[in-house]
């Protein structure tokens, strides 16, 4: 497994925009997981994490990744999705070997991801059941409220539209794109774009109410304390490298 610090500015993440964010949510670890199925799967593993750590304060990114070795050969659907074969994942490490430090990791965190029900169901199968129960935000539903009239909530559409790139379906290349969806989010809210007013309180202040209800934002920051919003429809979707950064 890597793990190694990065400057924010190397993926196009403003951690100053972010800077209310982190410290409301307390630390962060974005994430993303590859898989060889659906969650419903019996016989779905895991194949790949990525994630970036963000603390609140802190100047830099730390971005972890590995590969895992599944007990079987990888589906021909997931090989194309993205573009691992077997001989790719052949050296990697299974699970169970990888499972105690993935969970040092995230453990303590507010972990958000896009989709966060996906990753909710693989993590706490896989490395740890405590998992279940972390705070988890979704990016989508703070996508919903700041985009009502994009196509769908999938994540590939925020990548072309924001970041002007195609989703790669590599789990740290994901997770970096879902912070920087959500770093252009935290810039627009801070310049009072239009597009962004109805978002500010989500990326300023996020309140979980439910597991499942992620960032609080149709409510201007000053009209309550504690607030929610009609939870949008859930939509239902399965999602090649950054250059190197230093090693910590």
């Amino acid at each position: 497994m890597q793990v190694r610090r990065c400057a924010p500015d190397e993926f196009g993440v403003d951690l100053e925009a972010l800077a209310a964010f982190v410290g409301a949510a307390g630390p962060l670890a974005v994430v993303d997981l590859e898989t060889t199925g659906l969650p419903d799967d019996p016989a779905a593993e895991l194949l790949e994490v990525g994630a970036v750590l963000i603390d609140p304060g802190g100047d830099a990114l730390t971005v972890v990744s590995t590969l895992v070795r599944p007990s079987r050969p990888l589906p021909l659907p997931i090989q194309r999705l993205t573009g691992l074969v077997d001989a790719d994942v052949a050296g990697a490490p299974e699970v169970e070997e990888l499972a105690p430090e993935v969970a040092a990791l995230l453990r303590g965190r507010c972990l958000v991801a896009h989709n966060a029900a996906f990753e909710r169901r693989f993590l706490s199968r896989f490395i740890d059941a405590s998992l279940a129960e972390a705070t988890y935000l979704d990016s989508q539903d703070l996508l919903a409220i700041s985009h009502p009239d994009a196509p769908d909530l999938r994540l590939e559409s925020f990548t072309r539209m924001l970041l002007g790139r195609e989703e790669q379906h590599r789990a740290l290349d994901d997770a970096i794109d879902t912070l920087r969806v959500l770093s252009q989010v935290a810039v627009g809210a801070r310049a009072q774009e239009p597009r962004y007013q109805t978002a500010r309180t989500g990326v300023e202040r996020p309140t979980v109410q439910a597991p499942s209800a992620a960032f609080q934002a149709a409510i201007p920051p000053s009209s309550m304390n504690t607030f929610s919003w009609p939870k949008r429809s859930s939509i239902h979707h399965r999602r090649a490298p950054y250059s190197p950064c230093a090693a910590s």
